[in-house]
């Protein structure tokens, strides 16, 4: 099964859900693969851990 990850264009910011290839590049879902400016360089979101709730 193949994950989405969050990622955004590190060109112009656009943010999209993509599939990550086993080679660490991406596949948009978009006609041609690329972002709306053109561009293919994209980077993943790194979430951050919650912080857990004080008792």
């Amino acid at each position: 099964m193949t994950h989405q990850k969050i990622v955004h264009c590190t060109t112009c910011g656009q943010v999209y859900a993509a599939r990550k290839r086993e080679d660490g590049t991406f596949i948009l879902s978009t006609a041609d693969g690329r972002c709306r400016c053109g561009s293919d360089r994209l980077s993943e979101y790194e979430l951050a851990e919650p912080e857990p709730a004080p008792t």
